[in-house]
């Protein structure tokens, strides 16, 4: 498989399972964004209900204190105009507190005042035309029947005020005129017992506020302040002037007010520049929302980190998978290429001998010896390809007997001799004599020499030489093959040991190779307890060490050791 296809192919594999994956968490996102605006809705609907009803209670203290005015005018109203002004008497601030000025308006337009506070009330002498005219109009409309309660607020261009009238007839029947009260605002702010008393029912009552214990928490049974829900009066500027806490923040400025209440709501009948305002002193709602919330995208994000950590995973196998595959597809076919040379020569020397055709016998000796060498490197070859499935399942063994290192290198480089010479090769070699043998296992060394001596010979194209050095350096024995040859990139050096690894670029990939050779190296070296180092340049060539202790600590008499 091309590596090209090979990518688009994983590609599309990934995209398959990562795709799926991320839509399911985009819809498990759309759920939790869902659920929270369901719930937030829910709670703001329910705020809205709790103002509702709360402000119609506040409403209907205040009306039915009202009608009972209403009802004690009309029981006993002034008989004519002269009665008039000690009928606005009975109207005082001692009985009424509420009222800041009393006014009586006839048909016929003339307006009779209370000579209460006359400096508060001074702005309301002559009587506004916002006044007047809803009184006229109610009495023009009204001239024989009794109306209801009328209530007036002042517009929006002037200060909140408040006004109440209604028409008054004498016992005959005949229509007296409109008795009207300016409220006094500051009064009705400081009340906060008939506030209390008109809260206490719906905060106390789980059948008005079902769901209190849910959205906050629940207080003592006997004080409504305690609960979870606070109720406040907000004046014209959102100010609270009665909470139904005993203690509540006081947070006036617009961001304040948006965290602080859950909901808002004006009064309806009464007092229009009023709100209510609902917060909660103990969110459990809000938090219950949030636990849930952070619980989901929590397990939304391991989700698909899981997910692509698991397709990573099973990508990352499934590339070391096809690129063993190729490897090992690869290693067929060059060790079929690498098979052809020994085999045409091995063949091309026995016809010889078996047509007679050599010169003289000292020839025909000299076709045997490459027979035989030839026949060696083949060994050599297929020796290569068994280790690496011993090595594989674990079953690969040494035989470690006293070993002269000198002796190994010598007839290593004898067994190599016809096949540098044959390919041009100048060959140095510095054997120092003076080291003591060691236990290893001399076929595995030769095996691993010949492998750093072969490709010495592979990567050198141009510049054919070879120095082979054996020496002792701080109580280690070193086995060095140096050559000229294209030499390997930094990058690349600790990988050239990787069973079936190639360099991919430059002079080294163009030369057939089994990818086995340095991997086979450094197991042998490692199971001797030494090591196996490289120094290289690009177009310098290469050294390649093999570091050896002296003292391995194995006794001459070990018979074998498994590899693992």
């Amino acid at each position: 498989m091309k590596r090209p296809r090979r990518r688009g192919s994983l590609l599309i594999l990934a995209a398959s399972l990562l795709v799926p994956t991320l839509l399911l968490c985009l819809v498990g996102l759309k759920l939790v964004r869902d659920f929270t605006t369901i719930t937030r809705n829910f709670r703001v609907e329910y705020g809205d209900y709790i103002a509702r009803v709360s402000a119609s209670r506040v409403e209907n203290a205040l009306w039915e204190q009202e009608q009972l005015n209403m009802v004690a005018a009309r029981l006993n109203p002034p008989q004519d105009a002269h009665e008039v002004p000690a009928f606005l008497k009975r109207f005082g601030r001692e009985e009424y507190p509420y009222y800041l000025m009393p006014f009586f308006v006839a048909p016929e337009g003339l307006i009779q005042y209370s000579q209460v506070d006359l400096k508060r009330t001074q702005a309301f002498r002559p009587l506004p035309q916002w006044i007047l005219e809803p009184v006229l109009k109610m009495l023009e409309q009204n001239p024989f029947r009794p109306s209801g309660l009328m209530h007036l607020a002042a517009p929006d261009s002037l200060l909140p005020e408040q006004v109440t009238f209604f028409n008054l007839h004498d016992s005959s029947g005949n229509l007296l005129g409109a008795l009207g009260f300016i409220w006094d605002l500051s009064v009705v702010q400081r009340s906060e017992g008939i506030f209390a008393r008109a809260l206490e029912q719906p905060l106390s009552d789980p059948s008005v506020f079902k769901s209190f214990i849910f959205l906050g928490g629940p207080g003592g049974r006997t004080d409504p302040r305690s609960r979870g829900i606070v109720i406040s009066l907000l004046d014209n500027h959102g100010v609270p002037f009665y909470t139904s806490a005993s203690t509540a923040p006081r947070d006036t400025t617009e961001a304040g007010r948006g965290t602080r209440f859950i909901a808002e709501r004006h009064f309806s009948r009464l007092l229009p520049f009023y709100e209510v305002g609902v917060e909660l002193r103990e969110d459990r709602f809000g938090s219950w929302v949030a636990s849930v919330v952070r619980t989901n995208l929590a397990l939304i994000g391991l989700f698909f980190l899981f997910t692509v950590a698991a397709v990573a995973f099973a990508l990352r196998l499934l590339v070391h998978e096809l690129e063993l595959a190729e490897l090992k597809s690869t290693l067929v076919s060059n060790v079929s290429h690498e098979l052809r040379t020994p085999l045409a020569l091995i063949r091309l020397f026995s016809e010889t001998l078996e047509l007679g055709r050599a010169p003289d016998p000292e020839k025909a000796k000299e076709f045997l010896r490459i027979i035989h060498k030839e026949s060696e490197r083949l060994t050599h070859l297929i020796d290569n390809v068994l280790d690496l499935n011993r090595i594989e399942q674990g079953r690969k063994t040494y035989s470690m007997r006293p070993t002269d290192l000198a002796e190994v290198v010598r007839e290593t480089l004898e067994a190599y001799r016809f096949q540098l010479q044959q390919q041009g090769f100048a060959v140095q070699s510095r054997i120092a004599d003076n080291l003591p043998p060691i236990s290893a296992d001399p076929d595995a060394l030769t095996q691993a020499l010949l492998n750093l001596i072969d490709n010495a010979i592979k990567y050198s194209p141009e510049k054919k030489s070879l120095s082979v050095e054996l020496e002792r350096r701080d109580g280690e024995a070193l086995i060095s093959v140096e050559d000229h040859g294209v030499g390997i990139p930094e990058r690349e050096q600790d990988k050239i040991f990787d069973m079936f690894y190639r360099v991919e670029r430059g002079l080294v990939h163009s030369v057939k190779g089994s990818g086995l050779g340095l991997s086979l190296v450094k197991h042998i070296v490692e199971a001797h307890g030494g090591r196996i180092q490289v120094t290289s340049r690009p177009g310098e060539g290469s050294r390649f060490s093999i570091v050896l202790p002296l003292t391995n600590g194995r006794s001459p008499e070990s018979t074998g050791r498994a590899a693992s």
